[in-house]
């Protein structure tokens, strides 16, 4: 009897932990779409959210950011275009500089969507990444982004869907830089970092007040050449006094961008 009691006891704390987690994520289940880029015979524009993660080499935790947001972008392909905003390293700038100080980022890592304050967020967590993308893609994109290339030069163009008073921006990344980083080590690859702003500032240019079909462009003169550089550009659209991204694109400086439509759901 003292043996049966025995092996119960040493067991008691296997039984209590059956089917315990620390507070577990929700399960996030991938989604299908066909691959960026692509001009789908839709008639609404696809909508992209923009994601700034601001960042910085000696940011222990920051790498855990940058590690879900690439598993978010894996769930919801095409959806979200990110940019690494570096502060008091080695890859901070004026630019850089600026973006932080607007935002009044003082704690690292913070991962803002839209450029919309009210979206920012300190913890490295994936479900709340795709569940603001999922919200975002319960409405319509008001306008469509993308860009062509005339003698070399790059020239931003926007479609508008809505009516509004619209600004576009572009931003010069570069990917693939191996350093050190707090935390992994000295072969880190840093991702998506802002390298340039190439409209007047990361707010953007005034393109005017558009209506349902016009179409306007922004000349943004020769991209430096490299395979690790890329182009992102966003536009914001006035809604109640404020200025909010509503759709967003990126690619290669050398490769056109044409605008892209949300897939046909095929009838049953």
């Amino acid at each position: 009897m003292k043996r049966i009691l025995l092996i119960g006891f040493l067991l008691f704390p296997l039984w209590s932990c059956v089917g315990q987690k620390e507070d577990p994520e929700p399960i996030v289940e991938p989604v299908t779409d066909p691959v960026d880029g692509s001009a789908d015979m839709g008639t609404r524009f696809f909508r992209r959210t923009l994601a700034f993660d601001f960042t910085a080499t000696w940011c222990q935790y920051c790498p855990n950011m940058a590690s879900c947001l690439e598993t978010a972008k894996s769930l919801r392909p095409g959806r979200i275009v990110n940019v690494s905003v570096h502060y008091a390293d080695e890859f901070s700038s004026k630019d850089a500089d600026d973006i932080v100080n607007s935002f009044r980022v003082s704690a690292f890592p913070t991962l803002i969507f839209d450029m919309d304050p009210k979206t920012a967020t300190y913890d490295p967590s994936v479900a709340p990444m795709t569940a603001y993308v999922d919200g975002v893609l319960k409405g319509t994109a008001p306008c469509g982004i993308g860009w062509t290339l005339e003698d070399g030069s790059l020239v931003l163009k926007v479609k508008a869907a809505e009516v509004g008073e619209y600004m576009v921006a572009a931003l010069l990344l570069e990917d693939g830089i191996i350093t050190q980083q707090t935390g992994v080590g000295p072969y880190y690859s840093q991702e998506a970092v802002l390298r340039k702003v190439l409209t007047g500032t990361f707010l953007g240019d005034s393109i005017g007040t558009l209506s349902e079909g016009d179409e306007k462009t922004l000349p943004l003169g020769k991209i430096p050449p490299g395979d690790s550089y890329r182009v992102v550009a966003y536009v914001q659209k006035k809604t109640n006094g404020v200025f909010r991204v509503v759709n967003a694109v990126e690619g290669k400086p050398d490769q056109e961008k044409e605008y892209r439509f949300e897939p046909v759901t095929p009838q049953k």
